[in-house]
C-alpha cells in the first residue's frame, strides 16, 4: 500500500498512514502546508485496515475531523477492508460534517482512479515524470552530511554582498569545516511586503514581486558558478496572513524539504540539514538565530561582518548548531560584507 501511494505522490496526492498523523497535521499546519488549503489538485488518502481498531481509537477518522477543523475542505478517501465500519467511524467523527464529502472504498481500482484524478495519465503526468526524472538523473550522495544553505531578508533590493555569504558558507562546508558537508543548494527568500513597508518609506519600498524578479535576474547575471546551485524561494513573501519570522521559515523550509525529498520523491536516504546563513550582525541582534539549531536537522552559520563584536558568536559557536564562518584568512582582503 506505501508503495503504491508514493507512485501516487506525483499527482499531488498525499497517503497518511495512521502512524504518521501527527507529522502530517503538523506539516499542515506549517505556512508551506497551509498552501495546499482547498487546492483541487491536492487530495489525501488514509486507511482504516485494522480489524480490532475501536471506533473510539481509530485514527484515520480522526485524522479526517482533524482536517476538517483545520479547514482543509480537499477531496479525501479511505482505504478499507471494511467498509460498512469505516463509514459508521466516519458518521461519529464528522458529526454535523458530511460523512459522504469523504470516499470510503474497498476496491482498489478506485483508489487508482481517486489518485490519477479521474484521467489516465496524461500530459501534466508526463511533465511531473519528467521532472522526476530529470531530478532523478543529479546522483545526490547517500550520507547524512546533505545539506541545504537558505539566506533570509528584506532584499531591497538584493546586492552581490548577499550572495557572497553563500559563497562564503558554501566554500567553508565543503573544504574548512570537519566533517565535511555537501551542499546540495543555496535559497534566497525574500521577506513578506508588510515587514518591509514597516521599516521603510513608501518611496523606498520595493514589492516583493519585484525583489523575486531582481534577485532571479542578479543570480542569472553572475552566471552557472551561482545559478548551478542558487535559487529563490518565494513562499515567505507569497504567505497570504503576512510576515513570517526567519525561525519559521527556516522550520518549514526544513519540513518542506524533507517531506517532498526524503518521504515523498525518495530522492534521498537520509533527512536534509538545513543551514540558516546570516552575517554577524544579524546573529548579534537575533537570539532565535542560535534557538532555533536546537531542533533537529537545523544548523547556523553565522559569518563575519567587519565592525561587528564577536565574544558572543564565539561563546554560542562552542555550541554543536552555531558555527561561525569566521574568514580568518581573508580579512585584510575583504570589501564590506
Amino acid at each position: 500500500m506505501e508503495s503504491a501511494a508514493a507512485k501516487s505522490l506525483n499527482l499531488n496526492v498525499h497517503f497518511i498512514p495512521k502512524s504518521s498523523t501527527d507529522s502530517a497535521l503538523s506539516f499542515l499546519r506549517s505556512p508551506f502546508g497551509q498552501r495546499l488549503k482547498n487546492k483541487n489538485t491536492f487530495r489525501i488518502v488514509t486507511d482504516m485496515n485494522r480489524e480490532n481498531e475501536k471506533q473510539t481509537h481509530n485514527a484515520g477518522a480522526r485524522l479526517i475531523r482533524a482536517l476538517r477543523e483545520l479547514g482543509f475542505e480537499n477531496e479525501c478517501m479511505v482505504f478499507t477492508s471494511d467498509e460498512r465500519k469505516a463509514k459508521q467511524y466516519l458518521r461519529s467523527e464528522l458529526k454535523s460534517e458530511d460523512p459522504e464529502s469523504v470516499v470510503v472504498t474497498i476496491d482498489t481500482s478506485k483508489l487508482r482512479e481517486f489518485v490519477d484524478f479521474g484521467r489516465s495519465p496524461g500530459a501534466a503526468y508526463q511533465s511531473n515524470t519528467a521532472s522526476s526524472s530529470a531530478a532523478s538523473k543529479y546522483e545526490i550522495p547517500p550520507n547524512q552530511n546533505n545539506c541545504v544553505l537558505l539566506t533570509t531578508g528584506s532584499f531591497n533590493p538584493v546586492h552581490p554582498g548577499h550572495f557572497r555569504i553563500l559563497r562564503r558558507a558554501k566554500d567553508y562546508f565543503e573544504r574548512e569545516y570537519e566533517p565535511q558537508w555537501n551542499v546540495l543548494a543555496g535559497y534566497i527568500s525574500p521577506t513578506h511586503d508588510s515587514y518591509v513597508l514597516s521599516k521603510l518609506t513608501d518611496a523606498a519600498w520595493i514589492p516583493a514581486t519585484d525583489r523575486c524578479k531582481l534577485i532571479e535576474g542578479a543570480i542569472k547575471h553572475e552566471g552557472v558558478a551561482l545559478s548551478s546551485w542558487v535559487a529563490i524561494s518565494r513562499g515567505e513573501s507569497e504567505w497570504p496572513a503576512g510576515f513570517v519570522d526567519f525561525d519559521e521559515v527556516t522550520e518549514n523550509f526544513r519540513d518542506f524539504l524533507n517531506f517532498t525529498l526524503v518521504n515523498k520523491k525518495k530522492f534521498v536516504k537520509y533527512p536534509i540539514n538545513v543551514i540558516y546563513v546570516c552575517g554577524l550582525d544579524h546573529f548579534n541582534k537575533c537570539p532565535a538565530v542560535a534557538r532555533m539549531t536546537k531542533q533537529d536537522y537545523i544548523a547556523s552559520a553565522i559569518v563575519y561582518r567587519s565592525g561587528y563584536e564577536e565574544q558572543h558568536i564565539r561563546n554560542s559557536s562552542k555550541a554543536s548548531g552555531v558555527i561561525y564562518v569566521s574568514l580568518t584568512g581573508e580579512r585584510d582582503d575583504l570589501s564590506e560584507m
